[in-house]
């Protein structure tokens, strides 16, 4: 119930994407119930060797399902040792053997040696997957010893404040020392480490909880370059964490209250929780209601200020369908821009903060006369900074919005953008086509169009959606060849063959238009 009612989960409940959370758990938590029912049995009067094989089959199976929803539940495989060797305990035919417990005991520690070892022996590797982060590896494993106390704090305690959608507001520890409480939480891991290593007979619970915490979040907290903090990260290691609380919790009261206090002091705790959890699916009720919330909760928060300007620029657009007056609706349009501004101020190198600023004072607020700022240091920044998602969408909007001719900027101030985008970021289709985007919507000709196609797809070839718009291209310049060239190594590069159809239907139009 600590699980079911806890308000730290309405994210991975509520924000659809994280169905894959749900269900990679789902399968995870149905792998170890069917291994702790067979395992029990086994406890008692051993197994068959067909059961054994049954049995792995079987988890096989689940775990296989677990990994196909969400990449996380590999970890099935590592969590099953844990509980074998904090629960079990080497027990088999009522006799402890001590051959099942050391392979327990190894199960456990063999991934822990293997991720080690990938540590030391591919780390230029892994160090490169940092590269379009604004963190290093270091700098995220000595963070994230931070972070894991703040999910312990979120689990246990139902504070709705300190929760939120976005958490870049928690430092990032670039030392051991800076900041201090980075080292202060190593020490207490360890701490804690060497004391369920002393006591691990006496709170054997405590033990599995805390095991199963930190193995649950290997993935997501350590050399992976992900973002570096989420939610929805504990939707499966607070299971862990909370079975262990709930056991110790009531194994006290157990011990020195009466039955009628246990009941008092659950009922409490748990309404508690219900409360808050209700208090916070109301704020997820509405887009801007959320958003607004995370600001007021987390005004350091550059990507609160992001998502919050960024509903109030939605409001205004939408004004007539929303039913907004001209004085709600330029209300709305001045809040997004001064929530952007705050963006801003709180991280200056954010692309997003400056490509939304300029968009909205090209646009709107042209009697400020800052666009010309906030141009030059978008386009200082592109050159340095690494790009997140929410970069690259303000960069999209920015790019419509220069070829629709919205945001007047000069063709060449708008290929200067371009150029630098596609010098510092190669990798990625996007940039060339903002380019072609830009081009089309300015009225360029076909020659300047095909060959901006041509560019995106001989270093993109397989950015399929291109493909349609480089044969009108060609049959606007009246060059049969280059269209079915075009055809050719669209079919080629789409191997699962989504746009067949579309094709089809491009060469019926033709048949039909000359008949």
């Amino acid at each position: 119930m600590l699980w079911l009612f806890n308000p730290l989960h309405v994210s991975s409940v509520l924000y659809v994407v994280q169905r894959m959370a749900q269900l990679s758990t789902l399968f995870v938590m149905l792998g170890l119930v069917v291994y702790v029912a067979r395992r029990k049995v086994w406890a008692e009067r051993g197994a068959a060797p067909d059961e054994l094989i049954a049995t792995a089959l079987w988890l096989l199976l689940i775990g296989a399902l677990a990994v196909l929803s969400k990449e996380n539940g590999i970890l099935l495989f590592w969590l099953i040792p844990v509980v074998e060797v904090t629960c079990f305990r080497g027990r088999w035919a009522g006799l402890e053997n001590s051959l099942v417990k050391q392979l327990g005991r190894l199960a456990l520690l063999t991934p822990a040696v293997l991720l080690v070892l990938i540590a030391v022996t591919q780390y230029d590797w892994l160090a490169a997957g940092f590269e379009r982060r604004n963190f290093s590896l270091e700098e995220r494993l000595l963070t994230q010893a931070r972070v894991l106390w703040h999910y312990v704090y979120w689990i246990l305690v139902p504070n709705n404040f300190a929760m939120a959608f976005q958490h870049d507001d928690i430092a990032i520890s670039r030392s051991l020392f800076q900041p201090l409480t980075t080292f202060v939480s190593v020490l207490i891991w360890l701490a804690l480490g060497a004391v369920l290593l002393a006591y691990r007979k006496r709170w054997p619970l405590l033990v599995f909880g805390t095991v199963f915490f930190l193995i649950a979040h290997i993935m997501e907290s350590s050399f992976v370059p992900l973002e570096m903090v989420y939610e929805h990260r504990n939707y499966l290691p607070s299971i862990g964490l909370l079975i262990a609380v709930a056991g110790l919790v009531g194994q006290g009261l157990r011990e020195h209250y009466s039955l009628k206090v246990m009941q008092i002091v659950c009922a409490v705790w748990l309404g508690l929780m219900a409360a808050m959890l209700s208090l916070r699916v109301n704020d997820w009720s509405d887009e801007v209601q959320l958003a607004r919330t995370d600001v007021v909760r987390h005004p350091a928060s550059a990507r609160s200020h992001y998502f919050y300007g960024n509903a109030l620029l939605r409001q205004h657009r939408h004004r007539e369908s929303l039913g907004l007056s001209d004085g709600q609706a330029t209300e709305s349009l001045l809040l997004a821009r001064h929530h952007f501004e705050r963006m801003h101020q709180n991280n200056p190198s954010d692309i997003a903060a400056l490509a939304l600023l300029y968009y909205l004072d090209t646009r709107y607020f042209t009697a400020l006369d800052t666009s010309g700022r906030w141009y030059e240091r978008l386009l200082e920044q592109v050159q340095t900074s690494a790009l997140q998602a929410s970069d690259w969408n303000a960069l999209d909007m920015l790019a419509n919005c220069m070829g629709a001719g919205s945001c007047p900027t000069s063709p060449a101030k708008a290929m200067l953008l371009f150029d630098t985008i596609q010098r510092r970021f190669p990798e990625s289709a996007k940039q060339v086509g903002y380019r072609y985007r830009f081009l089309e919507q300015t009225g360029a000709g076909p020659e300047q169009r095909v060959a901006a196609l041509e560019a995106l797809l001989k270093e993109h070839p397989s950015t399929l959606g291109y493909y349609q718009e480089l044969i009108l291209g060609y049959a606007e310049l009246g060059d049969v060849q280059g269209m079915y060239s075009a055809v050719m190594r669209w079919v080629e590069h789409d191997r699962l063959r989504l746009y067949s159809s579309t094709i089809k239907s491009m060469f019926r139009d033709d048949a039909n238009a000359a008949k």
